[in-house]
């Protein structure tokens, strides 16, 4: 704090190094909003339009007006690691909004999450095929069994608390910026309550049934696994402990996702389980298409 107030720089790249360990001044992320900007515009004048109001969305700080700001930008900065961090995490989100509301509108979010699980989340012939039986919505999976769907989800979603940390909305368990910007754009309410629980169950089950087939413990090989879920080995013996693996699991879902954060923000291990294995579906995607180019 006394840092910030005794600067005789630019505000923004002190509090921006204590935040998000990236000193970038107020003319830095101008620039990066009008670059940003003039991409996205359709034709000259509308991309000009767009860079001036990018370019407004940014206030200066004190310094920075007084024109005293300029002198903490060096060459070396960092501002050309951050632009491309910025493109790639939007990059990122622009596909998992995709998958989100895929697993929306129109493929079950608990079969995506068994398949994931199942084919280690490969793209193949086989796992397309079963995909092609999975066209239907979450209230009509006939995986999640007897009892009712909305019973099966909620004996686990009851048990998930988000902190006030954690950056998600606590209807949906997305991240708080995408879920109000789908809102906005779709003039509709929470689009994915039904996603983020149902495709960590159906993650959860694949890789239970993966455990109880092999001789070695293979749990921490798992997405929820590897996330630092873990189930005693009475729990995933059968389906009289349901309640207490429930319980464990639903506390977990609400917790912080130590995997990663989210421009700066902590999420849960809900939406970050999920995201993560978005991600990795996409970029092992990517590398057989490659492979297929060459």
């Amino acid at each position: 704090m006394a840092q910030f107030v005794g600067t005789g720089g630019c505000r923004r790249a002190v509090i921006g190094q204590y935040m998000d360990g990236v000193a970038l001044t107020c003319s830095q992320l101008q620039r990066s909003a009008k670059t940003e900007a003039e991409a996205e515009g359709e034709g000259e004048a509308e991309a000009d339009r767009a860079a001036e109001e990018a370019v407004d969305s940014v206030a200066a700080c004190d310094n920075c007006l007084a024109g005293a700001g300029e002198l903490v930008e060096a060459a070396g900065s960092g501002e050309a690691a951050w632009l491309a961090g910025t493109r790639e995490r939007a990059r990122e989100e622009r596909v998992v909004v995709e998958k989100l509301n895929e697993l929306a509108e129109g493929t079950c979010a608990y079969c995506w999450g068994m398949l994931h699980e199942v084919f280690d989340g490969e793209s193949s012939a086989e796992r397309r095929d079963e995909e092609e039986g999975r066209r239907h919505s979450v209230w009509q999976c006939a995986q999640i069994g007897e009892g009712g769907v909305v019973e099966k989800l909620d004996s686990v979603r009851r048990w998930v608390v988000y902190r006030r940390e954690v950056a998600v909305c606590w209807k949906c368990g997305v991240m708080q910026r995408l879920c109000e910007q789908e809102r906005e754009s779709s003039s509709r309410g929470c689009r994915w309550e039904q996603v983020v629980v149902a495709a960590l169950c159906g993650m959860r089950e694949a890789g239970r049934a993966k455990q109880q087939m092999s001789k070695e413990s293979v749990w921490r090989e798992t997405q929820v696994g590897r996330s630092g879920y873990v189930e005693a080995a009475e729990q995933r013996e059968g389906d009289d402990s349901r309640d207490g693996r429930d319980v464990g699991f639903g506390q977990w879902i609400g917790q912080e996702y130590a995997g990663r954060r989210i421009n700066g923000r902590a999420v849960s291990n809900g939406i970050g389980v999920v995201m993560q294995a978005i991600l990795e579906e996409e970029e092992k995607k990517e590398k057989q298409e490659r492979k297929k180019r060459k």
